[in-house]
């Protein structure tokens, strides 16, 4: 458990047929959604979660060209927030796309980065508009 009451990166990511999806928890007394998965509702303090796997793609809600990179990491490369369903959840992460083929409300699917194929420094986990090619 982290200091903000989640789970480890580790613990968000579940594999269904062969496809990375991403996990989150649903409060029982409020509803509430979120991702990552929590040990405890942001809503209502309540410790009464199920775990909710999202569907494998997304919409794409805004995004950036990051020129100046953070220590680890090689510019450019694109991150941006992507609305998960079900439970209209915005998630924000890497996107291992050409930016000319980003647009506001294009859907996106989870994958796996590796350093071969994106800017990351290790393997982990982003949104991609190759919906044959994510894992």
């Amino acid at each position: 458990m982290t200091k903000a009451g989640t789970v480890s990166s580790e613990e968000s990511l579940t594999c269904v047929d062969g496809v990375v999806r991403l996990l989150g928890t649903q409060c029982q007394r409020c509803e509430e959604v979120t991702f990552p998965p929590r040990l405890q509702c942001p809503n209502c303090g309540s410790n009464d979660l199920d775990e909710m796997i999202f569907n494998r793609t997304g919409e794409l809600e805004t995004y950036s060209v990051v020129r100046v990179p953070q220590e680890g990491f090689e510019a450019p490369y694109t991150v941006g927030f992507v609305r998960l369903d079900p439970g209209d959840v915005r998630v924000f992460g890497p996107i291992n796309s050409n930016p000319d083929d980003l647009e506001i409300g294009r859907s996106v699917a989870v994958t796996m980065i590796t350093p071969a194929e994106g800017p990351v420094p290790e393997e982990m986990w982003g949104f991609t508009t190759d919906m044959e090619g994510s894992t």
